[in-house]
C-alpha cells in the first residue's frame, strides 16, 4: 500500500524537527561553556570572594538547568527521529504517537506564545510558535482523517 502524501510531509516535517532539537542541544552546550568561561574569568568586584561563590552557585544552577533541557531535547530528537521512520512506513505506532506528539506540540506552542508575548521575547512568540501550532494542527487533522486511519488498521 502507497503511503498517503500527507503521512510524507509530516514525516519529513518530524526529521526537520529532530534535527533541529539536536542542533539547539548542541548550541546548549556551546553556550554553557562560553558561560562558564565568561562566568569564571570575571575580574569584577562581584566576583571577589563572597561574590565568587554566589557567581559559581548561580553557574551551577545554570548548568544542571542547561543540562536537563539538553537531555530532554536530545530525547525528543531521538523520538521525532524514530517516528518519522515509523510515519513513512505507515505503523500504527507511529501515526499514534504523532497524534499525541501534534496534542503537546499545540499546548506547548501556545504557550511558548503566550510566555513570550508576556517576557518580550519576540523571537519564540512571533516565529517559533506559530510555526509548531500550525505543524501540530496539520497533524491532529491528519490524525482524525478517517482513511488515513483505515490504511493504517
Amino acid at each position: 500500500m502507497k503511503t498517503p502524501t500527507s503521512l510524507k510531509i509530516n514525516s519529513i516535517i518530524y526529521y526537520i524537527i529532530s534535527g533541529l532539537l539536536a542542533l539547539l542541544g548542541v548550541l546548549m552546550i556551546i553556550g554553557i561553556i562560553f558561560l562558564g568561561t565568561a562566568m569564571t574569568t570575571s575580574k569584577s568586584s562581584l566576583a571577589i570572594a563572597f561574590g565568587q561563590i554566589i557567581n559559581t552557585f548561580v553557574f551551577g544552577i545554570i548548568l544542571v538547568a542547561f543540562l536537563f533541557f539538553f537531555i530532554i531535547y536530545a530525547g525528543i530528537a531521538v523520538l521525532l527521529f524514530f517516528m518519522a521512520g515509523g510515519l513513512w512506513k505507515m505503523k500504527r505506532w507511529a501515526v499514534i504517537a504523532s497524534g499525541f506528539c501534534s496534542l503537546i506540540l499545540f499546548f506547548l506552542g501556545i504557550g511558548t506564545l503566550v510566555s513570550g508575548l508576556n517576557s518580550g521575547i519576540i523571537f519564540p512568540a512571533i516565529i517559533v510558535s506559530p510555526i509548531i501550532i500550525v505543524v501540530s494542527l496539520i497533524t491532529l487533522i491528519q490524525f482524525l482523517n478517517k482513511n488515513i486511519r483505515k490504511m493504517i488498521r
